[in-house]
């Protein structure tokens, strides 16, 4: 959807949401202000405008090769998105006639491009069980260590909520998913040579790229953050878990992660429901004593997230 906007300031879908909520709890805003934030981080159709599930499934399908090069970020009001639909239709016509399918695209250097990419865009942390379940459907082995070793020394490159400061619409006129693409390519970060519904490769469908805003797309040498793939981690309740090291802000470092001898390490104490709607009736309970130093869990579903933090 267009970038949203409310008293002259960006409000993103869902990241306003999380904000505004505290705000209503601590009633710094009324109920009539709260939903008037909400409907402006709203704007137009279209999925959400910040780098969430949508926006980085979308970024993931193109890193992927699985759709046309510029598809991922086009808002849904734009001409452009109805001009990519037809482009999309014509190009999948011609791919049946030259026999190209998905696993021809769909190999293991296509799904470590797309990891290396979710990094560079803050993506969603659903995007991590997404693309292992695709990798499982197409033959594809992606482990643990992978997400860790290929995919966490990638640095964040786009400045998009909630990561960083602007929106979808702005990512996209700035030149999107490809001009992240680009940066990776020429830092030899991504593996050109793939496949992709072109019909030609990766390095072929990036060339001659217009020049990007470097407000909302930094350099590979000048990036927002070093190192800002998911961390996974296992733990004494949990086998599997990942964090967004893109989102983790300097004061929560500060507060949380800088414990002398204890350094990188969040020691808390997990509150446990047994089903969203204990979660419901229970959340704002005092005798749990829920404070930053809490996860909340729901049972069977894992954490919920830190308390106090979005």
């Amino acid at each position: 959807m267009l970038d949203g906007w409310h008293d002259g300031e960006l409000v993103g879908s869902g990241t306003v949401i999380w904000r505004s909520r505290k705000r209503l709890a601590a009633g710094e805003i009324d109920e009539t202000e709260f939903l008037n934030l909400a409907m402006d981080s709203a704007p137009s159709a279209g999925h959400c405008n910040t780098m969430g599930t949508a926006l980085t499934m979308n970024s993931v399908a193109e890193a992927l090769g699985m759709s046309l090069t510029g598809c991922g970020a086009i808002p849904a009001p734009y001409k452009e998105r109805g001009q990519m639909a037809y482009r999309t239709g014509v190009r999948i016509v011609e791919m049946a006639y030259e026999d190209l399918t998905p696993s021809k695209i769909l190999t293991r250097d296509a799904f470590v491009n797309a990891m290396k990419v979710i990094s560079a865009l803050g993506g969603s942390t659903n995007a991590q069980p997404h693309l292992m379940a695709m990798a499982r459907h197409a033959g594809v082995e992606i482990t643990a260590e992978d997400w860790n070793e290929l995919a966490r020394p990638i640095p964040l490159l786009a400045n998009v909520q909630p990561a960083g400061k602007y929106l979808g619409e702005r990512f996209h006129r700035a030149g999107g998913v490809p001009a992240i693409m680009w940066e990776l390519l020429n830092a030899n970060k991504l593996n050109g040579d793939v496949l992709t519904v072109t019909g030609k490769s990766l390095a072929e469908n990036l060339q001659n790229l217009p020049k990007t805003d470097r407000e909302v797309i930094k350099s590979f040498d000048e990036p927002m953050l070093k190192d800002a793939g998911f961390a996974v981690f296992s733990g004494n309740f949990f086998d599997f878990a990942i964090m967004k090291t893109s989102v983790i802000s300097p004061e929560f470092t500060q507060r949380f992660l800088s414990e002398k001898g204890n350094e990188g390490v969040f020691d808390a104490r997990a509150v446990i429901f047994e089903d969203s709607e204990d979660y419901h009736q229970r959340i704002n309970d005092p005798a749990l004593n829920i404070d930053a130093h809490c996860i909340l869990v729901i049972r069977g579903a894992g954490p919920i997230g830190q308390a106090g933090f979005g």
